[in-house]
C-alpha cells in the first residue's frame, strides 16, 4: 500500500556505506522505520540534509504490516527551519523534545493528536520571538498526557505540593513523592497556561535545572524502563 503522510525524523542510523535507517514519527501511521538507500553517496537521489533529526516531511511511503521495515518512495520538507539549525538554545531544545519523543514512543499506534502537537510545538520554537527557555517544561506537562498519564488540579493553599506518582497536587508535604511548594506552584502555572505564554513565567537558573529534574523523575514513574536522557546535560550548558 502507498499512502501520503507528513513525518517528523526522530533518529537516523548508518546503515551500509550509502544508506540510513530512520525512525519517524509519521501522522497517518505512527512510529515507522524506513530504510533510505544511496542517501550517502555523493551523487545520491536523496540529500542527506532532508533526513536531519527533527526534520518535517512530507512523505509518500510503502507501508506494509508484513514488515517492521519499510520504504519512501517520495519525501520532500514539509517545513524548512530558519532559526532551529542557528540557535544553540532554540536547537538544543528542539533536540531535548525529540529525544524524548524517540525515547518514550512505543509500537506503531497512531498518534495523529501527538504528531500535530510535536510539529507545532517545533514550529513554535523555531518562529517565536520570545525566549524558549521554558518551552521543554511545559512540553513535558502536555506530553505526559498524550502518553496518559497528564498530571492534573492546581495549586492551593490547602494543597501545596505536587505528588509525582498521583500526578495531582496534596497536603501531604513530607511524602517522598511530593515537590517542594515552589516548584510545585511552577508546575500549577505551566499547567494552565498556552506554550506561547511561558516566556511570562520568570525561573532562576537553578530552579529551572530542579524542575527538569523532578519532572524526569515524573517520566521515571510512569514509562516502563524510562531510560536515561542526555540532551538535558547540554540545557543545562545552554540556558546558564
Amino acid at each position: 500500500m502507498i499512502i501520503k503522510t507528513r513525518g517528523i525524523v526522530l533518529k537516523t542510523t548508518q546503515y551500509s556505506e550509502t544508506s540510513l535507517i530512520c525512525k519517524i514519527l509519521t501522522e497517518e501511521r505512527g512510529l515507522k522505520s524506513y530504510i533510505i538507500s544511496g542517501v550517502r553517496k555523493k551523487k545520491g537521489k536523496t540529500s542527506a540534509g532532508l533526513l536531519q533529526v527533527m526534520s518535517i516531511l512530507d512523505l509518500v511511503v510503502y507501508d506494509s504490516n508484513k514488515s517492521t521495515l519499510h520504504r519512501i518512495k517520495e519525501l520532500s520538507n514539509h517545513y524548512i527551519y530558519h532559526q532551529v539549525p542557528y540557535d544553540l538554545v532554540k536547537g538544543s531544545i528542539g533536540l531535548f523534545i525529540i529525544e524524548i519523543v524517540q525515547k518514550t514512543m512505543k509500537g506503531e499506534e497512531e498518534h495523529q493528536a501527538l504528531f500535530r502537537y510535536l510539529m507545532e510545538t517545533l514550529q513554535f520554537i523555531d518562529k517565536t520571538a520570545n525566549s524558549v527557555a521554558n518551552v521543554h517544561l511545559h512540553f513535558l506537562l502536555e506530553y505526559a498526557s498524550h502518553l496518559g498519564f497528564g498530571p492534573s488540579g492546581v495549586q492551593e493553599d490547602s494543597q501545596l505540593y505536587f505528588h509525582l506518582w498521583d500526578g495531582r497536587f496534596t497536603p501531604l508535604k513530607d511524602d517522598k513523592y511530593a515537590v517542594n511548594a515552589e516548584l510545585s506552584s511552577l508546575i500549577s502555572e505551566l499547567l494552565h497556561i498556552s506554550v506561547q505564554e511561558v516566556h511570562h513565567i520568570h525561573i532562576s537558573r537553578d530552579t529551572r535545572h530542579a524542575l527538569l529534574r523532578q519532572l524526569l523523575n515524573f517520566f521515571k514513574l510512569h514509562v516502563d524502563n524510562f531510560p536515561e536522557i542526555n540532551a538535558h546535560r547540554i540545557l543545562k550548558e545552554v540556558l546558564g
